[in-house]
């Protein structure tokens, strides 16, 4: 471009030539973007706006414009995307195959034979699918299935999920989490053969939901397309020589030109590590006045891009047409997990320390602390928080009450947790209070065993009540109460909370490891709320002594607590999807198992076990052919007569 021209001049120019180069772009497939309408924002820019309907979606409008730079779905005649639209099942799997770089093979496989029932009608109806579905299936984006693909039906989220995951190679990984529980309000309504699926992609970031929701059955929009096909790709790596990646090294004083310092292209490419990939020599492009510039996500100006900053420059020709820069660096880019370190933004802010008075799982996890004015506290905890307990990496669930810890706050949230056992006690005693003297320093406890135990209380006792700071003469007589002892005194008195009594709930999960046992119940309020399982726990249901293992999820029950930890499970209520029994057979036939079950009323039915079924005898993995008949075992039916687990009852 001739650099006498005008500023004026040159901008009238570089907008014809993208004007062109919009019209030359066709019409493609959408794409599944997750991310959070409303989370996302986009200020008024100077640029002109990519596309007419854009602020229909505004915070998909970075994800919009880099499809359809790169030709995975770009838009309609008239400079439309239509964000809010439907995608179909055959237009996602055409935006996969476009992602996989399979867009020449998909062609060449115009005549393919499809194994589906609807073949024909998809060769009548969807010519145009005909070859994405055949190098879908030769790429593993779909399982061969011989059943109908329906390529006209909206492609839900979960559907849509499978495929992306299967997409970026990590299908095994899905399967390996099928039994997995999702952090999401509606995780029931995951379809169970995509639990591990949806797992995956909200681990890695591809989908992560809107609030607390995933919206499994939902159709996808083509905005949200988009952006899942963005983060799909910057895992997959730069496609070929149209797109750099790299870190801003400077700007041009002109305003037209970007210097950056590539990655090595290859690293994308092989086995995913943390840490920095090589760096190659720096690059030099113009850019195109009116080219779209974003910064996190948002319009920007070229100047506006600092020295270190992460970027991928898309070229239409020789110029630059889009440049997307972020100030931290994007999943699945080289060096991300170092975003999370000691030195990086999300350490920084405030500093709490305190001892844990009670940890809240569930949809919004909170963390409660007691000061040293005896002030407590609560603090909701974020989605990444990171925790060390003792200086190993821990889960916000293995935290106790009475751990001391430091708290890390970013923007109001915990984004850290340090935590530190206190000393350990000579004993813990448990019992109900039968008298409390506040002049004398003593508490009088029955026992168990129907002793009583007089025990003196130091003066720096830490005593709780239901969770909140107490004085030792707020306790009264008859409440259940923990007492730690070191030294013959009393150092930790708590009552109530979960140290003692009694708690009802839906089972949700269970820890088995024979060296730390763990149950998990929803509250009547929703929450989640997890207990540490004594080595002597005893299992009843409906008279029957079963194991520990033998509890399945969704049993409605009693947990009694002594010490902190469940000494007794009572099952009031089994779900219905649930059966339990004595096997009567187990045959196989038509690639698949099946299980004839004589249930407790008398009568027989028979099951078929799902592919991936899980069969376990207390903490040991069976396969189906070690069944036998006279096995007492629970199924866990879905679909009808599906079962999906099966536990054997010694």
């Amino acid at each position: 471009m001739n650099p006498g021209l005008s500023w004026g001049r040159r901008r009238l120019i570089a907008i014809l030539v993208c004007a062109c180069v919009a019209a030359i772009m066709m019409a493609g497939a959408p794409h599944v973007g997750f991310a959070e309408s409303g989370s996302e924002t986009w200020g008024p820019g100077w640029l002109r706006k990519m596309f007419v309907d854009e602020d229909e979606a505004a915070w998909a409008v970075g994800y919009m414009a880099k499809v359809k730079a790169k030709g995975l779905v770009t838009g309609y005649p008239g400079g439309f995307f239509k964000p809010n639209s439907q995608v179909s099942r055959a237009e996602l799997i055409a935006t996969a195959v476009r992602l996989l770089g399979g867009e020449d093979d998909a062609k060449s496989r115009d005549g393919a034979v499809l194994p589906f029932i609807d073949a024909s009608y998809i060769e009548a109806q969807y010519p145009w699918a005909v070859g994405y579905l055949a190098e879908a299936l030769s790429q593993g984006l779909l399982p061969s299935s011989s059943e109908a693909f329906r390529p006209y039906m909206p492609a839900t989220r979960a559907w849509a999920a499978e495929v992306f995951v299967r997409a970026l190679g990590m299908g095994s990984d899905a399967l390996a989490k099928m039994d997995s529980q999702l952090p999401f309000a509606d995780r029931y309504s995951v379809p169970y053969d995509k639990v591990g699926y949806v797992f995956v992609a909200n681990v890695k970031g591809i989908m992560k939901g809107s609030g607390d929701t995933f919206r499994p059955n939902q159709s996808l929009s083509r905005a949200e397309l988009a952006a899942v096909l963005v983060r799909c790709d910057d895992y997959l790596g730069p496609s070929s020589s149209n797109e750099l990646r790299g870190t801003v090294s400077s700007v041009g004083s002109d305003g037209l030109s970007l210097t950056i310092r590539t990655y090595d292209s290859n690293w994308w490419s092989k086995s995913r590590r943390e840490g920095e990939a090589a760096q190659g020599g720096k690059v030099t492009v113009s850019v195109m006045p009116g080219a779209l510039i974003l910064l996190d996500k948002r319009h920007a100006d070229l100047s506006d891009l600092n020295s270190g900053y992460t970027v991928t420059v898309i070229k239409t020709g020789s110029y630059a047409s889009v440049v997307d820069a972020h100030t931290r660096k994007t999943v699945g880019w080289p060096g991300y997990a170092e975003d999370e370190d000691d030195d990086g933004d999300a350490g920084s802010g405030s500093l709490v320390e305190g001892t844990i008075r009670e940890t809240e799982l569930g949809r919004y996890p909170t963390i409660r602390i007691r000061d040293e004015d005896g002030v407590s506290k609560t603090y909701d905890v974020a989605d990444d928080c990171e925790v060390k307990r003792n200086g190993y990496s821990a889960d916000l669930e293995d935290l106790r009450a009475g751990d001391r810890v430091t708290l890390r706050l970013d923007s109001y949230e915990v984004v850290r947790i340090t935590a530190e056992t206190e000393d350990e006690a000579d004993e813990v005693v448990s019992g109900e209070v039968a008298g409390v003297s506040s002049s004398k320093n003593r508490i009088t406890l029955e026992l168990d065993t129907g002793n009583t135990r007089v025990i003196t209380v130091s003066s720096g006792a830490d005593i709780t009540r239901d969770g909140e700071y107490a004085e030792l003469g707020d306790l009264r007589v008859g409440d259940e109460a923990e007492v730690a002892v070191r030294d013959s005194k009393a150092v930790r008195i708590t009552v109530g909370g979960d140290s003692a009594g009694s708690r009802n709930g839906t089972v949700t999960r269970l820890r088995t490891s024979s060296t730390s046992r763990r149950i998990y119940i929803e509250t009547g309020s929703g929450s989640e709320r997890g207990y540490d399982v004594s080595s002597s726990v005893t299992v009843d249901y409906d008279g029957m002594a079963l194991q520990f293992e033998d509890i399945v999820e969704g049993d409605e029950v009693v947990l009694r607590l002594v010490s902190s930890k469940v000494r007794k499970v009572t099952i009031e209520d089994r779900p219905s999807s649930s059966i339990s029994g004595t096997i009567q057979s187990v045959t196989y036939g038509d690639g698949c198992y099946s299980v004839k079950l004589r249930k407790s009323d008398g009568s027989s039915a028979t099951y078929l076990a799902h592919p991936d079924v899980l069969v376990k005898r207390g903490s040991d993995s069976l396969r189906m052919k070690d069944l036998g008949a006279g096995d007492t075992a629970t199924l866990r039916i879905k679909g009808g007569n599906v079962a999906v687990r099966i536990t054997v009852i010694d």
